[in-house]
C-alpha cells in the first residue's frame, strides 16, 4: 500500500503483533481497521485493547507478519483473512477457532507454532486434515479434542515430522470418554509432551521418545504404573503426573531409573497411598512435589 507522498504503510512491514487484554485502560475502545491506524508505530507494535473479541478483516494486509499473538484477549474466532498471512510463523491464542480457515490453513506452510486450537466445532474434520499439511510445525496445541476426530487426527499428527512440542486436551465435558492415542506415531524429535485426557493405558509410543525433556500426564486414569515403561527416557528432566492420572495404590521407581530427572510432580491421585523409591533411582532429583 502507498499513500500520497508516503512510502509503503507500516502495516506492510509489520512482523510481530501481540494483542493484550487489559482492564485498566481503553475500556470502551473497539478495534479499528488497521488501514486507518497511525503509521507512527514501531515495527513490532504491541496493541492493548480491552474487551477485544475479534480481529478486523484488514488483518490480511499484514503480508510480512510473522507472529500473531491474541492470547489474553477475548478473540476466539479468527477471520478467514488470517489465511492470507503466508509468512506467519507463530499463531498463538487461547482456545481459538480456525473454522473459518479450515479450507485454507493448509497453505500457511510457514507456521511453526500453532496453539491453542479449539476442535469442538462443526467441520473440524476438514480442519484437522489441513493441519497435516503444515510440515514446518514445531509446536502444536489442541484443546477440546474428542474421540470422534479419530483417524483424521492420528493421520495429521503423523505427518508433522518436525514437531517438538505437543499439547492435547480432551473435551472438558467428556470425563468418561477415552481418547485413544495408540495410533499416533509422533516424530522422535518431540521434547515436550502434555496430555490432558482419559487414556487408561499409556500410549506405546511415549517410551520411544528418547529426546523428550518434559512429560505431563493429567486426568489420564491409567490402570497400570507407568514408571517402569518410561524410566529409561534418558533426557527426561521433568515429569508431572497429576489430576487423577493414575488409579492404582502405589508407584515404584526402580533402581537405575530416571537418571536425569530433576523435577517430579504428583498431585490429586486419590488412590495412591505409597511411593517406593529404590536405591539408585532418581539420583539427579532436585524438586519433589506431592
Amino acid at each position: 500500500m502507498q499513500g500520497p507522498g508516503r512510502g509503503p504503510t507500516i502495516w506492510c512491514i509489520v512482523r510481530s503483533l501481540t494483542l493484550f487484554y487489559t482492564r485498566d485502560c481503553f475500556q470502551d475502545l473497539n478495534p479499528r481497521p488497521f488501514s486507518h491506524m497511525t503509521t507512527n508505530l514501531p515495527v513490532a507494535p504491541r496493541l492493548r485493547y480491552a474487551k477485544l473479541d475479534k480481529l478486523p478483516k484488514s488483518i490480511g494486509m499484514l503480508q510480512n507478519l510473522e507472529t500473531l499473538d491474541v492470547k489474553g484477549t477475548d478473540v476466539r474466532v479468527l477471520p478467514n483473512e488470517v489465511s492470507k498471512l503466508k509468512k506467519l510463523r507463530h499463531l498463538i491464542g487461547c482456545e481459538i477457532s480456525l473454522i473459518l480457515l479450515k479450507d485454507e490453513i493448509g497453505g500457511m506452510t510457514s507456521l511453526q507454532t500453532l496453539c491453542y486450537v479449539d476442535l469442538n466445532m462443526k467441520g473440524v474434520v476438514k480442519l484437522i486434515t489441513e493441519l497435516g499439511k503444515l510440515k514446518q510445525l514445531k509446536q502444536l496445541g489442541l484443546v477440546q479434542v474428542g474421540r470422534e476426530t479419530g483417524m483424521t487426527l492420528f493421520s495429521s499428527l503423523n505427518e508433522l515430522q518436525q514437531l517438538e512440542k505437543l499439547n492435547i486436551e480432551s473435551k472438558l465435558t467428556s470425563n468418561d470418554e477415552v481418547i485413544g492415542l495408540n495410533l499416533i506415531s509422533p516424530t522422535p524429535m518431540v521434547q515436550n509432551l502434555r496430555l490432558h485426557a482419559r487414556l487408561e493405558k499409556l500410549p506405546e509410543w511415549i517410551p520411544k521418545l528418547q529426546n523428550i525433556v518434559q512429560l505431563k500426564l493429567a486426568f489420564s486414569h491409567l490402570n497400570e504404573d507407568p514408571m517402569k515403561s518410561i524410566q529409561n527416557l534418558q533426557n527426561l528432566l521433568s515429569l508431572s503426573i497429576i489430576g487423577y492420572a493414575y488409579e492404582s495404590t502405589s508407584l515404584q521407581f526402580q533402581d537405575g531409573g530416571f537418571q536425569k530427572l530433576k523435577g517430579l510432580f504428583h498431585a490429586q491421585m486419590r488412590n495412591l497411598n505409597s511411593i517406593v523409591i529404590e536405591k539408585g533411582a532418581l539420583v539427579s532429583l532436585q524438586n519433589l512435589e506431592l
